[in-house]
């Protein structure tokens, strides 16, 4: 991966096995030379830099495969060929409100969090601000 790339994708697919019935999945469990499903591709091939400091925004249709290439970055889903090369730290937020505790404070929420991620007290308190800022978490 070169320095200046936090991410970097090859050809990368990510399929499904998609079964008509839910005996079918069984059966092919049971029996592994029946082929008993057909291959959905929710991302075909995809190859993508983005460079330190970029913003990335991912459109479209629903069933295009946007969560499931997030999910692939953030290594919550596994690719079924290609590479994912990811330069630094990476968190996933997969549904809104789910890295916030309604019991904690908007800061104490922050600390929580970033020690999660692995960050020092002091990385942290370097952060703070713009985290607020970003979040409008006043």
């Amino acid at each position: 991966m070169k320095e200046e790339n936090a991410i970097e994708i090859k050809n990368l697919v990510k399929e499904y096995k998609m079964y008509d019935r839910k005996k079918d999945r069984l059966l092919e469990v049971l029996f592994p030379k029946m082929n008993r499903h057909h291959a959905f591709r929710a991302v075909n091939n995809l190859s993508l830099e983005v460079k330190k400091g970029e913003i990335l925004g991912i459109l479209g249709r629903n069933g295009a495969g946007k969560s499931t290439l997030l999910k692939m970055i953030t290594g919550v889903v596994c690719p079924t060929s290609g590479e994912i090369e990811v330069k630094g730290k990476i968190s996933s937020l997969l549904e809104l409100g789910a890295a916030f505790n309604s019991e904690l404070t908007g800061y104490e929420n922050i600390y929580q969090h970033g020690q999660v991620m692995g960050l020092t007290n002091e990385e942290i308190k370097e952060k703070e601000q713009s985290i607020i800022e970003f979040a409008d978490i006043r």
